[in-house]
C-alpha cells in the first residue's frame, strides 16, 4: 500500500513486538501499526483480507521453507536472485556482521 514505508513498517512491527509487547498476530494491532505509517485502517483491512494478499503471504512462507527457514527470527541475505540463509534464531549483530561482510565480498 505504501512501498516507500515498507522498512519503517517492519521496524515498527519489531518494536511493537519486542520492545512494547504488543500482539502483532492480531489484525487490529497490525492495522494500528499500519495507521502509524500513514495507511488508513480501511485500506489496510481491505487489502489484508484479500485473496491476492493471502496468496502473496503463502508464497513468501513457501519461499522461506524452501530456504530452510523453520525458526524465528531468521536472517536471509539476498543479492539479485541469490539467497543465503545466514542464521536461525537470535544472534547479536556483532556476530552477524563479519558473516555479512564475507558474503557481500564473495558476491
Amino acid at each position: 500500500l505504501k512501498p516507500e514505508a515498507a522498512f519503517d513498517f517492519l521496524h515498527a512491527l519489531h518494536e511493537a513486538f519486542y520492545a512494547l509487547g504488543r500482539d502483532i498476530t492480531r489484525i487490529d494491532e497490525l492495522a494500528s501499526i499500519a495507521r502509524e505509517q500513514g495507511v488508513t485502517k480501511a485500506d489496510f483491512m481491505a487489502h489484508f483480507g484479500s485473496s491476492a494478499m493471502r496468496d502473496a503471504t503463502e508464497a513468501d512462507f513457501a519461499s522461506a521453507r524452501a530456504l530452510g527457514v523453520d525458526a524465528f527470527p531468521a536472517v536471509v541475505l539476498q543479492q539479485g536472485e541469490q539467497h543465503s540463509l545466514l542464521t536461525l534464531g537470535y544472534q547479536p549483530f556483532n556476530r552477524l556482521q563479519p558473516q555479512i561482510r564475507r558474503w557481500l565480498e564473495a558476491g
